[in-house]
């Protein structure tokens, strides 16, 4: 169980699930109200209304299905309307391993209209934040550290870094530890869509739950009703290096339109100046003398900078704090650029241990080679000035991984599948596109400006209302649609 009080039910074996059949007799044909599960009121002060929980046990490697069983924490928000309901629709906000309890809890409101003909259920993946009891800062809390090595040497002692901050986390369960890529989380999918009694899944895969809906889709095509990717990572391309000098661009393209924007908003720190060339100068002087982290102890060089602003880019929401920030780290303090990663031991960012072990096993991030690393360097400064070692830096994690690529990008066969939804802003909407295609008659909805997460994250009403459609009658707009942001 989790860290967390919540009130849990009866769990459901599913150890013997095969092609939608339960263990103990229960069976994913129909769509009735709650399959094999037993649902419960949630425990806790935050819970929407009517929120439900229940628990589903399911096996740790789903090749030995009577083997050791772990237990997945479920929640839903009942419809609203039993006489016009169609099933559920369940959720993954992405991460990897993002509690989608938590996730529903905050975005409840959002799902209103679509109580009217679904449930919408979701469930804190195996390997989340909280499912590492008291292994929670080896798992959760720390990992890799983003770095740019500048010698084959440094890459190296790199690697074994990577590997031994791994096993901080892997040592704790290596067994639950080596079965958390996304074909993993798919097959619990699988069981979760089986337990709520549906025939045929409705998917919302927000962010990397995209991942858990393509490795789904391969795994279990004739079991797909709806699926709507919103903001997804492309899993399905082999050949990385378009993906890689797109997000190269889109970087550039996003830091442009906040340039622009802090040149026309009157409460921009930095309005009025040459953001450019103050960005530049910020990074050079950052490497010559670090920006203390008020009196932490911690500081930032240039790179550390190019790292910071990530999250606070991703959302014109930031835009103001990210302003303030570099014009406090200008003076001096670089404790606003720290402030995404003030929860971290170091107060910088660190690609989490849990998620490395569903990332780096889905073949998302590393490198070959130090040639292949090499050649990831020398492409940033080509293309791009203001974070050339942005990209490079993000893949190095996976470097010294102690584990198998066990879930790699592969085409998916469309042959089964129904045209799936694709929903993107500009960071992934090539991406999104990508994966979306694979199946015919596919559209994928562009949104004008940053809103990775549309629906969940944002509510927006333009992309709830096509998702909608799509859920309940499996209408997709027309090719070319887009939204503006919310």
């Amino acid at each position: 169980m989790t860290g967390r009080t919540r009130a849990v039910a009866v769990a459901v074996v599913v150890a013997g699930l095969t092609g939608g059949v339960l263990a103990g007799g229960a069976t994913a044909a129909g769509a009735s109200p709650g399959g094999g599960l037993a649902w419960t009121e949630c425990a806790g002060t935050d819970v929407p209304a009517g929120m439900e929980c229940a628990t589903l046990r399911v096996p740790v490697d789903w090749a030995k299905p009577t083997g050791r069983r772990i237990t997945l924490d479920l929640a839903r928000l009942p419809g609203t309307n039993p006489a016009a309901r169609i099933g559920s629709v369940v959720v993954n906000p992405g991460g990897p391993g993002a509690d989608g309890i938590d996730a529903l809890k905050r975005s409840a409101a959002r799902f209103t209209a679509l109580r009217d003909r679904f449930d919408v259920v979701t469930w804190e993946p195996r390997g989340s934040w909280y499912t590492w009891g008291d292994a929670l800062t080896q798992c959760a809390m720390t990992g890799p550290v983003f770095a740019l090595p500048h010698t084959e040497a440094e890459y190296q002692a790199r690697a074994e870094a990577n590997r031994a901050a791994v096993e901080q986390c892997r040592g704790r369960d290596p067994e639950l530890f080596d079965h958390l890529d996304s074909a993993a989380h798919a097959r619990d999918l699988n069981a979760i869509r089986a337990a709520v009694g549906d025939r045929r899944l409705n998917f919302l895969a927000n962010s990397y739950g995209g991942v858990i809906a393509a490795s789904y889709a391969r795994l279990f095509p004739d079991r797909v009703r709806t699926v709507v990717l919103d903001s997804i990572p492309d899993h399905v391309s082999t050949d990385r290096l378009p993906e890689e000098i797109d997000r190269y661009r889109d970087k550039e393209e996003v830091f442009a339109r906040w340039i622009a924007w802090c040149q026309a908003a009157t409460t921009c720190s930095l309005r009025g100046q040459d953001i450019p060339a103050v960005w530049q100068r910020l990074l050079a002087d950052a490497d010559a003398a670090p920006i203390p982290v008020g009196s932490t102890g911690v500081s930032y060089d240039g790179f550390d900078v190019q790292m910071a602003i990530g999250p606070f880019l991703s959302s014109a929401e930031r835009w103001q704090q990210l302003s303030d920030a570099l014009d406090e780290a200008l003076r001096g303090d670089a404790t606003g650029l720290s402030a995404p990663a003030a929860g971290m031991p170091g107060r910088k960012p660190v690609a989490p241990n849990a998620g490395l072990a569903t990332s780096c096993a889905d073949g998302m991030r590393g490198f070959a080679s130090y040639a292949d690393y090499q050649a990831e360097v020398h492409r940033g400064r080509e293309l791009s000035p203001n974070f050339p070692g942005y990209q490079a830096a993000m893949r190095m994690p996976c470097v010294g991984y102690p584990g198998p690529v066990s879930n790699p990008p592969s085409p998916i066969n469309p042959r089964g599948l129904p045209p799936l939804l694709g929903v993107a802003d500009l960071p992934s909407l090539n991406a999104t596109r990508n994966v979306a295609d694979q199946v015919p008659g596919s559209v994928t909805i562009a949104i004008d400006g940053l809103e990775h997460g549309a629906y969940l994250n944002f509510g927006n009403p333009c992309v709830v209302a096509h998702a909608n459609r799509y859920f309940v009658d499996r209408v997709l707009p027309p090719a070319g649609a887009t939204c503006p942001t919310s």
